[in-house]
Parts: C-alpha cells; sequence; structure tokens
C-alpha cells in the first residue's frame, strides 16, 4: 500500500478539509459499512481494529464529518471537513 499527500490541508469558509488516499486493495461494500465499527478488522492475526473508529470519534469531537470512499481494486480516499475558530 502506498499513501502520499495529494494536496495540502486547505482552509475554506472556517472549515479544514484533509484527503488521505491510497492505491490499495479498496473496501467492498459490507466493509466500508463495517469500517469504523470498533474491534472490526478484515486482517488476520492480532489486530485490534480501531484505527477508523478512532479517527472517526475524534473528528466528531471537533464537530467534524468523516467521509470514506472505497471501492474493490481501486484503493481508499478519507476524507475529513473539521470547522474551525472563524
Amino acid at each position: 500500500v502506498k499513501a502520499s499527500v495529494v494536496h495540502r490541508p486547505i482552509f475554506r469558509r472556517n472549515v479544514l478539509f484533509l484527503e488521505v488516499a491510497d492505491n490499495g486493495v479498496g473496501m467492498t461494500p459490507e466493509v466500508l459499512r463495517k469500517a469504523k465499527t470498533p474491534f472490526f478488522s478484515t486482517r488476520a492475526g492480532n489486530h485490534v481494529g480501531l484505527g477508523l473508529t478512532g479517527c472517526s470519534q475524534m473528528v466528531a469531537t471537533l464537530n467534524g464529518r468523516l467521509f470514506i470512499d472505497s471501492k474493490p481494486g481501486a484503493g481508499t480516499v478519507v476524507k475529513v471537513r473539521i470547522p474551525i475558530g472563524a
């Protein structure tokens, strides 16, 4: 999996937009529905499955939103929108 900075953080109308994309295997619709569920992981072994859950909760604490767009074979894009002080 490769991840890279495509764009720098963008500030518009007192909102911070962040976007993280990878070129991994992507997620099926079923996996995508469960992606923010605590302790859910598609990996075998001793994986906790709290990464996207934790991110989602932190963004929600900041009154923001986290969106995930993913398609099998096409990678994943995670977009975050966080309001900032006026």
